[in-house]
This record gives structure tokens, C-alpha cells and sequence, in this order.
């Protein structure tokens, strides 16, 4: 019987560690933009415009995350395509090779 009540704790602390855990996850998914680190506009500018490149010329398309805000300014978030000025390819002049 003693046995039962330990394996019975031993099961609660678990579910309460899994539990614990997957609201962390859901928590840094949601707010994990918040804790990317703060860069300068021409750092930001350029890292968008190496990735755009590199995705054009590779896939045929900038990549998909391209028009949403996920470049940590410091003049608050911004888009790739807000930060290089364009929002494809062509008009990149990034056309695939």
C-alpha cells in the first residue's frame, strides 16, 4: 500500500513538471519576440536584405516570414520587407539564378 502512494506522488510531481513545462513554452512562443535582441537599423537592414537574397535566389520567393514584424530595432519592430523596401524578387532585383 505504501508503494501505491509513493508511485501515486511520484505521478502527480510529474504531471505538475509537464504541465509547468508546457505553459514555458507557450509563454516564450508568445512573447519570444520580446526577448530577441535590439539592433541598429543598418545591421537589420542588411541581415534582411543577406537573407532575402540568399532565400530568392535559392527557392524563387523571399522568404514566407518576410512581410511580419520580426526584426528587433532600435526603433521598434520591423518587417524585412518594411527594411529592405521591397516585398519581392523582381522587385529586389534578387531574381532567382
Amino acid at each position: 500500500m505504501g508503494q501505491m502512494k509513493g508511485l501515486s506522488t511520484a505521478l502527480k510531481v510529474a504531471m505538475i513538471a509537464i504541465v509547468l513545462l508546457i505553459v514555458a513554452i507557450i509563454l516564450l512562443t508568445i512573447f519570444g519576440n520580446a526577448l530577441a535582441p535590439v539592433v541598429g537599423l543598418t545591421e537589420a537592414t542588411n541581415n534582411c536584405r543577406t537573407l532575402g537574397e540568399t532565400t530568392c535566389r535559392s527557392a524563387g520567393t523571399v522568404p514566407i516570414t518576410w512581410g511580419i514584424a520580426t526584426m528587433n530595432t532600435d526603433q521598434g519592430m520591423k518587417s524585412c520587407q518594411e527594411l529592405a523596401g521591397c516585398g519581392t524578387c523582381v522587385a529586389c532585383n534578387w531574381a532567382p539564378s
